[in-house]
């Protein structure tokens, strides 16, 4: 079986200080695949809110794994420092990049389910804290034009296709094929659920000299999910691995094959079924 391998300033006025603290909108925490406010320990999601960094065009994201719980970098505009960090309950998160008005991070492992209070700091001022709800399941499959809606990353584990239609597929160089019975098929995902040994915040399971030979069993989910195509769960026997895949943090992979009498469609519907909460409906091409 194959997996996948290869994102201090300082007010001179009350008013200024205000304008640079952060802020978490009600309601601005979700699944960062198909932005559900639903949101599983462990995933990543994304945090709308305001000044989270100083710069409307300043991007800070992750360049190494482990993922750290502290993310500088100037603003382009001023050369001056920004220090983000985002914390769930009191526990660092990781961060996977940080914009003015969004952030990513992935939710620490040992969150409780229910509700939990976020907090993002810039430049050691913090917002106020804002309520999410944390689950144990909420499957989001990532798509093509991360709103979790239409065309999903559906890829064919042999020739690293995707199973999409060539009209209207926005990434040229990236090769497209449908997908037909017995293809050995992947999609990322994320709130799968737990896993039977999940990593340390921020890490991924295999490590840079590579995954452990234990690694489709240890990283695999403790409760295996159904795939639906069309509306009809595909046989149990043709999902091959759920877990997290081997070296993006927080971020699941599927691996399943493509049952036979599937009609052929631009617009086959797929679904990730977990703990009894149902994915977003996407697309993928079949043949």
């Amino acid at each position: 079986m194959k997996f996948a391998g290869s994102i201090i300033l300082v007010g001179i006025s009350i008013g200024i200080a205000a304008a640079q603290q952060p802020t978490v909108s009600q309601g601005g925490v979700v699944n960062s695949a198909n932005y559900s406010t639903d949101n599983p320990r462990g995933s990543l999601v994304t945090v709308f809110g305001t000044n989270m960094v100083s710069g409307a065009n300043e991007l800070l994201h992750a360049s190494t794994v482990p993922l750290t719980t502290q993310m500088i970098g100037k603003n382009p505009a001023t050369g001056k420092t920004d220090t983000i960090s985002v914390t769930v309950n009191g526990t660092p998160a990781p961060l996977f990049y940080a914009a003015n008005t969004q952030t990513s991070i992935q939710v620490p492992w040992g969150t409780k389910t229910g509700t939990a209070n976020i907090v993002v700091t810039l430049n050691g001022t913090s917002s106020a804290a804002q309520q999410f709800h944390v689950t144990m399941y909420s499957p989001g499959i990532f798509t093509t034009n991360q709103a979790g809606t239409g065309m999903a990353w559906v890829i064919n584990n042999d020739d690293g296709t995707v199973a999409q239609p060539s009209a209207g597929w926005p990434f040229p160089k990236i090769k497209v094929r449908a997908a037909k019975a017995g293809d050995n098929l992947f999609i990322y995902a994320t709130g799968l659920g737990p896993v039977v040994s999940p990593p340390k915040d921020g890490a991924s399971p295999c490590p840079a000299s590579g995954c452990p030979a234990n690694f489709a069993q240890i990283a695999k989910t403790t409760t295996a999910p159904t795939v639906l195509i069309n509306g009809t769960p595909i046989p149990a026997a043709n999902v091959q691995f759920a877990g997290l895949t081997p070296f993006y943090p927080g971020v699941y992979q599927l691996n399943f094959q493509m049952p036979s009498g599937i009609p052929a469609s631009d617009t086959t519907t797929l679904q990730v079924q977990a703990g009894n909460v149902k994915s977003n409906s996407v697309t993928f091409a079949t043949q």
